[in-house]
């Protein structure tokens, strides 16, 4: 729920902000509007930071991988070889509908993985077990 209010927050200020710079770029200059508005965007965000506080679920050294495909067909892929060693789960999925908190989607890292067009995929890795 916070990501969400978080996300929501962030485009509201991105809309505010570009509409006010349009405008005051010219009367001001693009570097003094792109300062004010990095300054303000600190200022509304450092307090959402401070109340959701750090994920304690998710271990510091936990490896991430971020498949983005910006094209507009689907796209097939193979995780690297280094990915061999971990098991992957899915975090996010722009392009599969959510299908519950308690369904966890495994990826194994020599299958092909689908990317829908203009999606993303964010997995969450674990170390094999020795």
């Amino acid at each position: 729920m916070t990501a969400i209010i978080g996300g929501l927050g962030a485009a509201t200020l991105w809309a505010i902000a570009t509409l006010a710079s349009s405008r005051s770029s010219r009367m001001l200059g693009s570097r003094v509007v792109l300062a004010w508005v990095m300054i303000v965007g600190a200022i509304a965000g450092v307090p959402m930071l401070l109340v959701s506080g750090v994920p304690t679920e998710i271990p510091p050294d936990a490896p991430f991988l971020l498949l983005v495909n910006a094209w507009w067909e689907p796209l097939e892929v193979r995780l690297p070889a280094v990915a061999g060693s971990t098991t992957w789960s899915v975090a996010v999925d722009t392009t599969d509908p959510p299908a519950g908190d308690d369904v966890e989607r495994r990826v194994e890292p020599a299958a092909p993985l689908q990317l829908g067009p203009r999606s993303l995929i964010l997995l969450r890795g674990e170390p094999l077990a020795t």
